[in-house]
């Protein structure tokens, strides 16, 4: 029975990971985000984010040569304002499954930032919600039990880049 717990896992792991690029365009067109599948099983990303003129404004590696011991993206999406790009991840390994990474590139600030760190605690499940114009709810486990949290990402911001310099 247990074996076929761990197979059923597998599966919907697999099926969670896409086997070619998804790509993610912003909402005002003018930057695009793709999710590019690695490793030996595909089930790890590499995530990439280009101007519309092609300028890489971020790239990041999250693959292994083993295809266990990496990330693949679970769920990516744009802040209906464009002005945040967010992506959770999982454990390619499965080594910390109540463990889902999130991350949130700023555009203003053309900076990548650890949801997990900007929150000071741990974002347990891939699934977020995103609503307008910029706030994410995520499940976070925070002193033993599962707690929602619901955060603009705007005021996740060093207090200086939200001085308008105009």
């Amino acid at each position: 029975m247990s074996r076929l717990v761990a197979i059923c896992a597998l599966a919907a792991f697999a099926s969670s990971h896409p086997q070619q690029p998804q790509r993610y365009l912003s909402p005002d067109k003018a930057v695009i985000a793709v999710i590019i599948p690695g490793g030996p099983k595909k089930s790890e990303s590499q995530v990439e984010l280009r101007s519309s003129a092609g300028k890489v404004l971020f790239h990041k590696d999250y693959t292994s040569q083993d295809g266990a011991h990496g990330f693949g993206v679970a769920q990516a999406a744009w802040t209906p304002n464009s002005q945040f790009f967010i992506y959770s991840m999982e454990d390619s390994g499965g080594r910390a499954a109540w463990h889902s990474p999130t991350w949130f590139f700023s555009r203003k600030l053309n900076r990548m930032m650890s949801l997990d760190d900007a929150l000071n605690d741990s974002v347990s499940f891939p699934n977020f919600k995103l609503v307008p114009p910029d706030e994410v709810t995520v499940t976070l486990w925070s002193q033993g039990s599962l707690t929602k949290r619901k955060v603009a990402l705007s005021s996740l911001l060093p207090k200086s880049a939200n001085v308008d310099n105009h």
